[in-house]
C-alpha cells in the first residue's frame, strides 16, 4: 500500500522524466541535413543563382538588341525626312533672287504712287512657292524610341527639326502676305491707304524671305552632323517649278 501511495510530486517527476530533456533552440536546425549533404546543397543553390543571372543577362541583351534595332530603323526614317525637307527648303531658297527683284519692283511702284500719280500695273505679281515638309516621323516620337538615342544625337535631331518647324511657320506667314499682294494685280490706281498698306506688305515679305534664307545654312549644317544630305534635285524640274511662281518675269507698268 505504501508503494502505491505515491505523492503527486513523485508522479509529476516521472511524467517529466518520461518526456526526456527539453530540446535546445538550435537542436532542430542541427538535426536538418540535406539529402545530398551540404556540399551538394550548396552546389545546387549556386546552379540556381547562376541560372537566374544568365536568364536576366540574356533578357537584357535581347532588350538591348531590340532597342538598337528600333533606334536604327527610326533614324533611317528621320534621315529620309530630313533629306526631303532640305531639298524642299533649298527649292524655296532658290526663288529668293526672284522674290527680291519682284519686291524691288513693287517698292518702286509704291514710291511713285506716294505722289498720287503712278503708273498702272500690267501683269501678275505671282508668289513664291514653298514646298511642304515631312515632319510626321519626328512628331510621332517613335513611341518613345527617340529617348533611347544618345543625348547628343537626340539634341541634333531636335535642332534640325526646330529649323524645319521655323521654315514651316514662315512659309505659311509668307503665303498670307503674298495673297494680300494679289489684290494689287493689274491695279491702275492706288488710294493713299492702299499705298501705305502696300509698303507694309513689302516690308513683311522682305523680312520673311530674309529669315528663311538665313535659317537654311544652319539647317544644312545640323543635318550634316547627322550624316544627312539633301535629296538630289532635278534641276530642270526645279526650274519649271520656280517658273510657276510667276516671280521671275518682270512686271510692266504703263502710264495712262
Amino acid at each position: 500500500m505504501a508503494q502505491s501511495r505515491r505523492t503527486g510530486d513523485d508522479q509529476g517527476r516521472e511524467a517529466v522524466d518520461a518526456t526526456g530533456p527539453a530540446s535546445a533552440p538550435g537542436s532542430r536546425f542541427r538535426r536538418f541535413s540535406p539529402a545530398n549533404g551540404w556540399s551538394g546543397f550548396i552546389t545546387e543553390l549556386v546552379i540556381v543563382v547562376l541560372g537566374i543571372l544568365i536568364a536576366l543577362g540574356t533578357q537584357q541583351a535581347a532588350d538591348g538588341w531590340k532597342d538598337r534595332r528600333d533606334v536604327a530603323a527610326f533614324r533611317r526614317a528621320l534621315n529620309a525626312e530630313l533629306a526631303f525637307n532640305l531639298a524642299a527648303y533649298q527649292t524655296r531658297a532658290a526663288q529668293s533672287d526672284c522674290v527680291v527683284r519682284r519686291l524691288d519692283q513693287l517698292e518702286q511702284w509704291q514710291r511713285e504712287w506716294q505722289d498720287g500719280d503712278g503708273p498702272a500695273m500690267s501683269g501678275m505679281i505671282g508668289r513664291p512657292l514653298a514646298p511642304g515638309l515631312h515632319l510626321g516621323g519626328w512628331r510621332s516620337g517613335g513611341a518613345g524610341i527617340a529617348g533611347k538615342m544618345p543625348l547628343e544625337q537626340r539634341l541634333n535631331y531636335t535642332d534640325a527639326y526646330d529649323s524645319f518647324e521655323l521654315y514651316d511657320s514662315l512659309r505659311y506667314r509668307e503665303l498670307d502676305v503674298w495673297l494680300e499682294l494679289f489684290a494689287y494685280d493689274g491695279a491702275s490706281r492706288l488710294s493713299p491707304p492702299e499705298v501705305n498698306k502696300l509698303r507694309g506688305l513689302i516690308l513683311m515679305a522682305r523680312s520673311i524671305d530674309r529669315s528663311m534664307t538665313l535659317n537654311l545654312p544652319s539647317a544644312i549644317e545640323i543635318s550634316a552632323q547627322l550624316e544627312v544630305k539633301p535629296e538630289p534635285v532635278d534641276r530642270e524640274g526645279q526650274e519649271r517649278f520656280i517658273a510657276l511662281s510667276g516671280l521671275c518675269a518682270p512686271l510692266a507698268f504703263v502710264r495712262r
